[in-house]
């Protein structure tokens, strides 16, 4: 599933909106925070994973052309602003279709910083408040902090204020730290709830013959591949994140090594 809610999604225009979405439809893949109509956005779709319906729900803090001009098109369907009614709306809309775990993606924040900015902290935990269950950040174009918050009741609901930039052509080493990150939901009694996360760390930007790659780093150490660029960026995300998260570090060489074969 692709979320498509950010500040770029309207910087070609309509038509590359719905260029994009029509693409996705083409390859079978889910996306949600950008719609071809106010049905759709009304209709995200609830995926099932491994017999849990979870609802992956996308919201954007701004947009390039003008927040303030898109908040007065109105044609709010075609893209979810970090709107707290609408997305206490959107919330409730999904546990009413049976969603048994919520997972924000939200679009945020000031770029090339490792900390969260004081609108990043006030509405991650308001949105803990309105039923969140997990919220995963972006637009910082570098890893921000992790933390569990307290709902309002009683919940304890994970955040991660950015993960990074997965692959980009930005030259700074804090664009360069990525993570995947590891949700590991259980049903206990009926209920279900987040068991543990974990993430890998991932270093991209890597550049050659003009084209980019993102390498899991631990992995790309096993091979002998930038050996001190890996291992610093490792330093770095771990610094950022290894108090409260564990970071996944078993990984076999043998197992992946067909990835680096080309």
């Amino acid at each position: 599933m692709v979320v498509t809610a950010n500040n770029h999604a309207f910087d070609m225009g309509d038509s590359g909106r719905e260029r994009t979405l029509q693409q996705l439809d083409l390859r079978g893949i889910y996306h949600s925070g950008t719609y071809a109509s106010p049905y759709m956005q009304q209709n995200t779709p609830i995926v099932e994973i491994n017999g849990i319906s979870v609802a992956i729900l996308s919201y954007a803090q701004f947009v390039n052309t003008g927040t303030e001009i898109y908040k007065n098109s109105g044609q709010l369907y075609k893209m979810n602003l970090l709107d707290l009614q609408q997305i206490q709306q959107d919330i409730a809309a999904a546990r009413e279709r049976h969603a048994e775990f919520i997972l924000l993606y939200v679009h945020w924040g000031s770029e090339n910083t490792n900390t969260p900015n004081s609108y990043q902290l006030e509405t991650a935990q308001q949105l803990a408040n309105l039923g969140a269950d997990a919220i995963i950040g972006s637009h910082a174009h570098a890893i921000q902090p992790a933390e569990y918050l307290t709902a309002a009741d009683g919940r304890k609901v994970f955040c991660i204020y950015s993960m990074g930039n997965l692959i980009s052509s930005m030259p700074r080493d804090i664009n360069q730290d990525a993570l995947l990150l590891n949700l590991h939901l259980v049903r206990t009694k009926g209920k279900v709830c987040l068991e543990q996360v974990s993430y890998m760390c991932v270093t991209g930007g890597i550049w050659e013959n003009r084209q980019f790659a993102t390498l899991p780093s631990r992995l790309t150490l096993q091979s002998g591949h930038q050996t001190s660029r890996m291992q610093a960026s490792i330093q770095r995300t771990n610094a950022i994140l290894a108090s409260v998260i564990t970071e996944e570090t078993c990984f076999s060489y043998a197992d992946y090594g067909d990835l680096y074969e080309e």
